[in-house]
């Protein structure tokens, strides 16, 4: 299945707003869907060979390849703010899987970034 099956009709992985709305752990015991907390905040948009993140206090930028169903990233340039609380437990989470060679997929008008153990939920919109 191609990784953007059943998306929106004109709905992209680059040139779209991406917003984080859930995050997903998995264990060998057991796997959870956790919604991002009340207030905090993480963005996500890819154009033109670049990524921008807001991370959950903090910004990024860097070099992103999309092939195939994966985004190849180069290393990215944060800001260095301190993140307590859930803004930096959010931030740890997406730092995580922005790193390297990171899988994607789109269903309807959402995102899904990472495998295995940790996975980014992203919603298109604002």
């Amino acid at each position: 299945m191609p990784p953007d099956a059943g998306a929106r009709p004109g709905l992209t992985l680059e040139d779209t707003r991406w917003l984080l709305t859930d995050i997903a752990e998995n264990t060998d015991q057991a796997s959870s869907v956790t919604a991002v907390p009340a207030g905090v905040r993480s963005t996500l948009v890819l154009t033109g060979g670049r990524v921008a993140a807001f991370l959950g206090c903090n910004q990024a930028r860097g070099d992103a390849e999309v092939v195939r169903d994966r985004i190849e990233l180069g290393p990215l340039m944060t800001t260095r703010m301190a993140c307590p609380g859930p803004e930096g437990e959010v931030e740890q989470q997406v730092s995580t899987v922005l790193e390297g060679s990171v899988p994607w997929s789109i269903t309807g008008d959402r995102l899904t970034l990472g495998e295995g153990a940790l996975q980014l939920i992203y919603t298109a919109g604002s």
